[in-house]
Parts: C-alpha cells; structure tokens; sequence
C-alpha cells in the first residue's frame, strides 16, 4: 500500500472548526463534492524524499512520522527551522485520522515564512540539495537502491515545484495549511 503525501489549504475559521470537532476534515476532504480542486494537491510517494532533501536528515522526521503512525500526539517542542515545516510540517489538528494518521497545521503566519524560505529554490539548489545515497542509507521513503538517481530527481523535483506553488498561492490568501498522508 502507498503512502500518499497531500496538502489543503483553508482559513482560520475552517481550522478553527476542524479543530472544535464541529467540522470533521475527513467529510471536508473526501465527500465534498462542491470542494475547489485548487485547495488540495497531492504529492504522490515525494513528501518525504522532498523533506529529507530541504532538512539533510530524517533523524527528527522519522520520529515525528513514527508518532502519525502511532496516532500520539508530537512533541511540543518546535523547530526552529522554518524548512521543517514544509512537508510533515506542524502540531496535530486534531485526533481524527484523514488516512494514516491526523493531518497536522501549518498556520497563516508559518505559511508565510515557508513561502518565503522556499520560494527561490530553484532547480539547481534542489539538486544540490538532493542526495540518494544519503537517503537510502536513511531508508527515505519510497527509495530503493536499484532506482537511478537521475531518474528519482525527474519524479521528485515536479512535485516540489507544485509543494512552491501550493504554499505561494496559501500564503497570498492569507490561509492555513494542513499535511496528510492517505
């Protein structure tokens, strides 16, 4: 079974509601047939290749990701590197379990910040950025040693680019962003 990165962008006010318990994400997400398709992108297998590549470790993410899987909450400690908070990305909404666990938050001011920090990086920092033989030797998610390097990069460096566009287009609106893994 894949393990599917998404992000949803929304308001205050949703949020507010989502984490009240008087709106379920879950409902919001899935049976909203009236849902703008532009308020939620899905980064297929990337979101944690593309963690690794802007933090250069997995120690703090694999943790973190173990306790989404776990379904506790994580720590309260944040970190101070505003790139942490691109991908698995914030505190927990809620309880409620969107798929492999509960989406976690981003709020409007974070938002604003991870724009700024990622909108220049262009595809030649990525790849400078970008090493497979560091993330096999971290076991990164979906890698696998027989995959080309070049290959990888073509699959994961489009999705990063839409990651820049998904949280410039939130961040003019002013909103939140939540990260989810289906």
């Amino acid at each position: 079974m894949s393990m599917i990165g998404n992000f949803f962008r929304t308001d205050e006010n949703t949020v507010r509601k989502i984490k009240n318990g008087e709106m379920s994400l879950a409902e919001l997400i899935y049976e909203n047939d009236d849902l703008d398709e532009s308020l939620w992108i899905d980064i297929d297998k990337t979101w944690h290749a593309i963690d690794f590549t802007l933090l250069g470790n997995a120690r703090e993410k694999k943790s973190k990701f173990a306790s989404l899987l776990r379904g506790s909450k994580n720590d309260k400690e944040q970190p101070e590197n505003i790139l942490s908070k691109v991908v698995l990305n914030g505190d927990f909404i809620n309880d409620e379990d969107v798929g492999y666990g509960p989406a976690m938050l981003v709020s409007s001011k974070d938002v604003h910040l991870v724009n700024e920090a990622i909108k220049n990086i262009d595809r030649e920092q990525f790849r400078k950025m970008f090493s497979m033989s560091r993330m096999v030797k971290e076991k990164i998610y979906p890698l696998i040693r027989e995959e080309d390097e070049d290959e990888f990069f073509e699959y994961v460096f489009p999705y990063f680019e839409s990651v820049k566009e998904f949280y410039e287009n939130a961040s003019k609106e002013n909103q939140c962003v939540l990260f989810f893994i289906n």
